[in-house]
């Protein structure tokens, strides 16, 4: 049985099922998962400024900044495929490359942090 909440407009308005139904299915997804327990329906500044404060907690600065970056695109990405009209909605490769972009720039990040560590720890011996 299909869940209505996952289902674009086209298929429940005209019972269409167009080449981008598990995008918008795809978006919904991301939003929840974005939204976490507490869900701020309609309030995303909300949910970034909640993102924002749990990363500054757990996370050094310059990883702070790629993963606000990193939240920050996926909620863009999600907004795009839930576009009511489907022609609109990004493709499934357009997705995956801004994801591979954003966990290169984290990925970097990490990288030039663990550079920096072996640095300090070959100039102290």
């Amino acid at each position: 049985m299909p869940c209505s909440g996952y289902q674009p407009p086209e298929s429940i308005d005209k019972g269409e099922i167009s080449g981008k139904f598990d995008i918008f299915s795809l978006g919904v997804m991301i939003i929840k998962i974005v939204l976490g327990p507490k869900g701020y329906p309609n309030c995303l500044d909300q949910v970034q400024i909640d993102w924002r404060n749990r990363l500054q907690v757990a996370c050094t600065d310059d990883l702070f900044e790629a993963y606000c970056h990193h939240v920050d695109t996926c909620i863009q990405i999600a907004l795009s495929c839930v576009e009511a009209n489907s022609f609109r909605r990004p493709n499934i490769v357009t997705i995956t490359e801004k994801l591979t972009e954003i966990e290169i720039d984290v990925g970097e990040v990490i990288n030039n942090i663990c550079r920096g560590i072996q640095w300090i720890a070959r100039t102290e011996i």
